[in-house]
């Protein structure tokens, strides 16, 4: 009886052994996390009074794959679905040339991060005007470079109310892409 005991006591042993094993390897085997960018019930259109207004959460691991969803179909879609997929995790989602495969940047825009932002390593928004609230609209059309290009302003959500930032879009092929982000201090 002692030793039908004893085997027991070692079988349950290296059961429990096997499976505190397992939790280990589950907590360090990182998952992949991609930020989803998916539309609104509105879908990218702004809403009635020029606006668009959206949140960001923090704490996603940065995806360095081109988003899932398509670019929006407005001016104002593609500035909120970049600003959502810049801050959708603490690091900079386009460092390292993880900017070449966004799809919201034009190939200009993305030409300048190459030489101008230290190849995606240096922030294209300010860190400091990050809002977890934001609204997105005052497009107004702004003549630059022998053209008419869409000016879009992200705004903090009322009750600040603070401009933020100003993006310089065009309309390729029914697409919107970013030519320029201007930080407002």
């Amino acid at each position: 009886m002692n030793k039908k005991l004893i085997y027991l006591l070692g079988g349950t042993v290296i059961v429990l052994f096997i499976f505190v094993i397992y939790l280990i390897f589950q907590q360090r085997t990182p998952t992949p996390k991609t930020v989803s960018q998916t539309a609104s019930a509105s879908g990218d259109q702004p809403s009635s009074n020029g606006s668009d207004n959206t949140s960001t959460g923090k704490g996603t691991q940065p995806s360095h794959q081109t988003p899932v969803a398509p670019t929006p179909s407005t001016a104002a879609g593609t500035a909120r679905a970049f600003y959502k997929l810049y801050f959708s995790s603490a690091n900079n989602p386009l460092a390292n040339g993880a900017y070449k495969t966004t799809p919201y940047l034009s190939t200009e825009f993305k030409e300048d991060i190459g030489k101008l932002y230290k190849n995606g390593n240096t922030p294209v928004f300010c860190p400091q005007n990050e809002r977890s609230a934001i609204v997105v609209g005052q497009e107004q059309q702004v003549f630059y470079d022998n053209g008419y290009l869409t000016q879009v302003v992200i705004s903090e959500a009322p009750p600040g109310k603070k401009d933020l930032y100003r993006l310089l879009l065009h309309n390729l092929t029914g697409h919107w892409l970013i030519v320029d982000i201007n930080c407002i201090r």
